[in-house]
C-alpha cells in the first residue's frame, strides 16, 4: 500500500481523509448529504499496486469472490435502486443527539424523508439510526440490504481495546518499516479457575498464567533508574469513560489491579500499554478526540474538526497519586464549573495561543503548521488502523451500514 496520494487528490492540511478500502461500487452520495461537514479526500483504495508489499509464494485464495457467491446478498449495490417516499426511523437514547439527527433530515430540502422517533408494528424502514441492540439485525430488510442501519453487526475488532491491539501489533510486524501506529502494547486474558465453584475472582496462579501468556516483559530491575520504562496504563478491553483505567508501576500494582476488577473489566482482556513521555500545553497533559465515519464496505471520513482534552492539573511525571494528571479522560476529570469545561475540552484549532505560551512554537504559522502536520499525522494512522481492521474477521463490512467512531 502506498501513502501517497493521487496527483488530483486535494491536499489534507484542513480536510477530510477518505479511505477507500474495497472496490465495492458503493454510491457514498445517498451517505453524504447526511454527514454535514465531514468532507472527504481520497487517500488510499485497495485497486491501487503496492511495492512494499510483500510477494507470497502462493496464489491467494479469493475470499471476495468466495463470500460474493456465498453471500450475494450482502453485496447488492443498494444505490441501483430509488426509494421513492423513504422513511427514517430515529431512536437514539440521548434525547440531545437525538434532535441533532431528526433535525439533519429535516433541514434537508427536497429529500421527501419522513422522520420517526418511535417504531411502529409492522411498518418498513428504509433507514434506522438507533442503538445497536435497537436494531433488527435479522429482518429482511437488512439482509436484502434495503435498510440501512447507524452500526456495524460485528465491529468488534475497532470498539474493542483488545482485538484492535491484537489486529495492530500484527499488522506492525508484518509492515516492520512503517511508522508504528500504537505504543508497546500486551493483553492480559485472566480466567479464573474459581467459577467452577461459583467464585469470580483470579487467583494469583491465573495471573502469573496471564502475564506469561501475554509475553509481557515485566519491570526494569531495582538498580535500573529509568522510572518511565516501569510505568504502564492498565486498560479494561471493553470498558468506557476511563472505568477501571489506571497507572501500573510495578507487579504489586497491577495483580492488586487484576484482584479488584470485576467480572466486566476481565472481558475480553486487559490492555497494558506503555506510557509514553507526553506533549504538554500549558504544563498539562493532552490528548484529542477524533470522530470517525466508516460507511458501506468500506469509506471511510474523519472530521478535521479535533477536540483537545486537557487534564486539570499540571503534569508532574514524579507524582503518580494525582492520577489525573496523566489520565486525561474527560470522564476522569473533577470538572465543577463551566470554565473548567471550557479548560478541559476545546478546539485543536484554537491551541495555536497556548503552543506558542508553552514553547512549543515560536509564531502563529509555526502554531499552524504544527497542527497541520499533526492532522496529516493522524489521518495517515486513521487509514493504517482502518486497513488493518477491515481484512479481520471481527470486523465485517455491510454496503447497507455506517458508524460513528471516536479515535
Amino acid at each position: 500500500m502506498s501513502g501517497e496520494k493521487d496527483a488530483d487528490t486535494p491536499a489534507l492540511s484542513a480536510e477530510t481523509v477518505k479511505i477507500l478500502t474495497s472496490g465495492s461500487g458503493q454510491d457514498a452520495a445517498q451517505y453524504a448529504h447526511l454527514l454535514g461537514s465531514f468532507s472527504r479526500a481520497k487517500v488510499y483504495s485497495s485497486s491501487e499496486s503496492s511495492e512494499e508489499e510483500e510477494e507470497e509464494e502462493y496464489e491467494p485464495f479469493d475470499y471476495v469472490a468466495y463470500y460474493k457467491e456465498k453471500f450475494p446478498e450482502r453485496y447488492q449495490d443498494v444505490s441501483d435502486s430509488t426509494v421513492s417516499s423513504p422513511k427514517a426511523l430515529i431512536t437514539v437514547n440521548d434525547e440531545y443527539v437525538q434532535r441533532l439527527v431528526v433535525k439533519a433530515f429535516t433541514c434537508r430540502e427536497n429529500t421527501g424523508w419522513s422522520v420517526s422517533t418511535k417504531k411502529e408494528k409492522d411498518e418498513k424502514y428504509d433507514y434506522h439510526w438507533g442503538e445497536y441492540e435497537d436494531i433488527d439485525w435479522f429482518s429482511c430488510d437488512f439482509e436484502s440490504g434495503k435498510m440501512v442501519v447507524s452500526s456495524y453487526y460485528n465491529r468488534k475488532g475497532l470498539n474493542r481495546k483488545g482485538n484492535l491491539v491484537h489486529i495492530l501489533s500484527k499488522w506492525q510486524k508484518k509492515y516492520k518499516d512503517r511508522s508504528s501506529i500504537i505504543p508497546e502494547s500486551f493483553v492480559l486474558n485472566v480466567v479464573s479457575r474459581k467459577q467452577d465453584r461459583g467464585g469470580n475472582k483470579p487467583t494469583m496462579q491465573d495471573i502469573e498464567e496471564a502475564i506469561y501468556n501475554s509475553q509481557f516483559p515485566g519491570w526494569p530491575s531495582e538498580e535500573d533508574t529509568d522510572k518511565e520504562r516501569s510505568l504502564w496504563i492498565f486498560k479494561p478491553s471493553v470498558t468506557n469513560r476511563a472505568d477501571g483505567i489506571r497507572l501500573i508501576s510495578g507487579k504489586e500494582d497491577l495483580v492488586q489491579a487484576l484482584m479488584n476488577a470485576d467480572e466486566l473489566a476481565l472481558a475480553g482482556g486487559i490492555v497494558l500499554q506503555r506510557y509514553l513521555q507526553p506533549l504538554l500545553i500549558n504544563a498539562c497533559k493532552f490528548h484529542l478526540r477524533v470522530f470517525v465515519v466508516v460507511v458501506g464496505n468500506i469509506e471511510v471520513y474523519v472530521s478535521p474538526d479535533f477536540l483537545a482534552i486537557f487534564s486539570l492539573q499540571e503534569y508532574d511525571a514524579n507524582d503518580l497519586s494525582k492520577s489525573r494528571a496523566h489520565l486525561t479522560n474527560i470522564a476522569y476529570q473533577d470538572i465543577q464549573s463551566m470554565q473548567d469545561q471550557q479548560r478541559c475540552m476545546r478546539a485543536f484549532d484554537e491551541t495555536k495561543q497556548d503552543m506558542i505560551k508553552s514553547g512549543l512554537v515560536n509564531n502563529m504559522k509555526e502554531a499552524q503548521e504544527k497542527i497541520n502536520s499533526v492532522k496529516q499525522t493522524v489521518y495517515d494512522m486513521v487509514k493504517e488502523t482502518l486497513h488493518a481492521v477491515s481484512s479481520e474477521l471481527t470486523f465485517q463490512a455491510r454496503t447497507n451500514c455506517f458508524e460513528i467512531f471516536g479515535f
